[in-house]
C-alpha cells in the first residue's frame, strides 16, 4: 500500500487557537471517512500559526490551524 497526506486548515480569531468542538468534529469526520474507505491512519499532526490583521479586521489578528493526516491506502482517497 502507498502512503498519502491530506492537509486541511481552519481559521479563527485570536484566543481560539484550537476550537475543540468545531475542529474536532471536522477532524473526526475526515478520519472516519478515510477509515470507511479502507485507509489505515498512520499519524495526525497539528500546527497553529498567527494570521496578520487585514484591512477588514485591522485590530483582530487571527489564528490558523493546519491539520496533516498521514494515511496508508491503495489509492488517494481525499
Amino acid at each position: 500500500m502507498s502512503v498519502f497526506v491530506h492537509v486541511f486548515e481552519n481559521f479563527g480569531d485570536l484566543g481560539s487557537a484550537m476550537r475543540s468542538g468545531q475542529d474536532a468534529d471536522k477532524l473526526n469526520a475526515m478520519l472516519e471517512t478515510l477509515q470507511q474507505k479502507g485507509a489505515r491512519i498512520i499519524d495526525v499532526k497539528v500546527s497553529t500559526c498567527a494570521v496578520p490583521s487585514t484591512k477588514m479586521a485591522t485590530t483582530i489578528p487571527g489564528t490558523c490551524r493546519i491539520y496533516l493526516i498521514i494515511y496508508e491506502a491503495q489509492t488517494r482517497l481525499l
